[in-house]
C-alpha cells in the first residue's frame, strides 16, 4: 500500500497576517432603511428526504450541520459520529468523509464543513459559543478518496501554544475564513477573545478581520452575557465566491460589515428592536451558565442579528432577530436582501415544512437548504431517541 504523504502541517495564524481589515470605523456608511419597498414570502419546497431512522441503511447519528458538495451533492455533518456523509441530489449516501480520532485525517469534536476546489474537503473541530475546552482548533483537509492532505490550526499570534476553540469555517474554494476563539490566562486576569482571519487553503493567514477582547480579574463572582459575547460564531459571518466577506461584529446594534479582499469595503447600519427575553427565559440562561464560583448575568434582549449569507447571486441575505419583524406563522426567518452596492432590495421570509421551533433550516452556498427536524429537541435533550431527519430544500414560489 503507497503511504499517505501530509504536504502540509502548519499553525496558521501564529504569522502576522498581511492586511489587518480589523478596524471598521473608517469605512463608508450605508444607512438601512426601516421598511422595505418589497416584502415578499418564498417557500421552500422538498427534494429529498433522508432516512435516519432505527431502520436506516446507514446508522446516523446527531446531525447538525450541512455544506453544499460539487455536483450537487450535500455533506451531512454528523458530530455523534463524527465523520460527514456524501448524500448525492437523490438523497443517496454514497460515502462518509473523516473519523474520530488524534490521528492523520481524524478529528476530535467534529463541528463544521465545507467543500474546497478541486474535490477536497475540509472537516473542522470545534465548539459552539460560550463553551470552552481544552482546544478544538484543527481544520483537516481531506481530497476525494478521503485521504488526508493535511492539517491547519489557529491560534493568535500572542499565545499560539495556549488551547483555542474553532468556531465556524466559510469558503469560497480557495480561501478559508474562519472564526475562532481564545481564553488566556495570566493572573490575576484572565482575557476572552474572538477573532475572524482569512487564510488561503494551505492554512496563510492572509487578513484579520476583526477581534473581541475582554479582560476580567481572576477574582469575580459574575460573568455578563454581554462582555463575552462571540461576535464571530457560526452563522455570523460569510465568504462570497467572489471573494467578499460579511460579518456581524456587533451584538445589539444592526451592523453589517461587508470587505473585499483588497481592503475596500461598506458598514451597513440600520435601526432595530432587539427582541426582550421573557424573565423564565432569563431564568433558563442564568442556571445553565452559572457554575461553580460564577454567576451569569443575561442579558434582557436576543441579539439584534442572527447572521448573514451570500446568495447565488451575490446578493447579501441578513437574517434578523427573530420577532423584530413581523413574520407569518411557519417561517423559518426574515432577511434584508441588499445588492453589492448595499442598497436594501426586498424583506424576507422563508417557510418550509417544519417548526422553527424544534428544527433547524441551514442555508447552503449553492442557494438550497437542508432541513434538520428535531435538531433543537436533541441539542437541548440527553434523550438517545430523538429522532432526527434531514430534508433538502429548493426555492420555490414566492408571493
Amino acid at each position: 500500500m503507497k503511504p499517505l504523504t501530509l504536504p502540509f502541517l502548519l499553525i496558521a495564524a501564529t504569522a502576522t497576517a498581511q492586511l489587518d481589515l480589523s478596524d471598521h470605523t473608517a469605512l463608508p456608511v450605508v444607512q438601512v432603511p426601516a421598511e422595505a419597498v418589497l416584502e415578499q414570502t418564498i417557500e421552500l419546497q422538498e427534494v429529498w428526504r433522508l432516512d435516519c431512522g432505527a431502520e436506516a441503511e446507514i446508522l446516523v447519528g446527531r446531525i447538525s450541520t450541512a455544506a453544499a458538495a460539487p455536483g450537487g451533492g450535500v455533506l451531512v455533518l454528523d458530530r455523534q459520529l463524527g465523520h460527514v456523509l456524501l448524500v448525492d441530489n437523490s438523497g443517496s449516501v454514497r460515502r462518509t468523509y473523516g473519523r474520530s480520532g488524534e490521528g492523520p485525517g481524524e478529528t476530535k469534536g467534529l463541528f463544521d464543513v465545507c467543500a474546497l476546489s478541486g474535490n477536497r474537503i475540509a472537516l473542522m473541530e470545534g465548539k459552539p459559543p460560550m463553551t470552552f475546552g481544552m482546544g478544538s482548533n484543527k481544520v483537516v483537509v481531506l481530497n476525494e478518496a478521503g485521504d488526508p492532505l493535511g492539517t491547519l490550526r489557529f491560534a493568535p499570534v500572542h499565545a499560539p501554544h495556549e488551547p483555542s476553540e474553532l468556531r465556524g469555517i466559510r469558503t469560497d474554494g480557495k480561501h478559508l475564513l474562519i472564526g475562532y476563539h481564545q481564553t488566556h490566562f495570566e493572573p490575576p486576569n484572565i482575557t476572552s477573545s474572538s477573532y475572524l482571519v482569512l487564510s488561503d487553503d494551505q492554512g496563510k493567514v492572509l487578513a484579520d478581520l476583526g477581534s473581541r477582547t475582554h479582560q476580567e480579574a481572576l477574582a469575580a463572582t459574575t460573568m455578563n452575557e454581554a462582555d463575552y459575547f462571540e461576535p464571530y460564531g457560526t452563522g455570523r459571518f460569510d465568504l462570497a465566491v467572489d471573494g467578499r466577506m460579511a460579518l456581524l461584529p456587533e451584538r445589539d446594534a444592526y451592523v453589517v460589515v461587508v470587505r473585499d479582499m483588497d481592503g475596500g469595503g461598506v458598514r451597513l447600519e440600520g435601526t432595530t428592536v432587539a427582541r426582550q427575553r421573557s424573565r423564565s427565559e432569563i431564568d433558563v440562561l442564568v442556571e445553565t451558565n452559572s457554575g461553580g464560583p460564577f454567576a451569569w448575568e443575561a442579558c434582557v434582549t436576543e441579539p439584534a442579528l442572527v447572521g448573514v449569507h451570500f446568495r447565488p447571486d451575490g446578493k447579501l441575505w441578513v437574517e434578523r432577530c427573530p420577532l423584530t419583524a413581523p413574520q407569518e406563522a411557519g417561517s423559518f426567518g426574515a432577511f434584508d436582501e441588499f445588492d453589492r452596492e448595499g442598497r436594501l432590495l426586498r424583506r424576507v421570509h422563508l417557510r418550509a415544512p417544519g417548526d422553527a421551533a424544534t428544527d433547524r433550516l441551514v442555508a447552503l452556498s449553492d442557494g438550497r437548504y437542508v432541513l434538520v427536524r428535531n435538531h433543537h429537541v436533541a441539542e437541548d435533550s440527553e434523550a438517545e431517541d430523538v429522532e432526527l431527519e434531514v430534508v433538502l430544500l429548493r426555492e420555490g414560489s414566492d408571493r
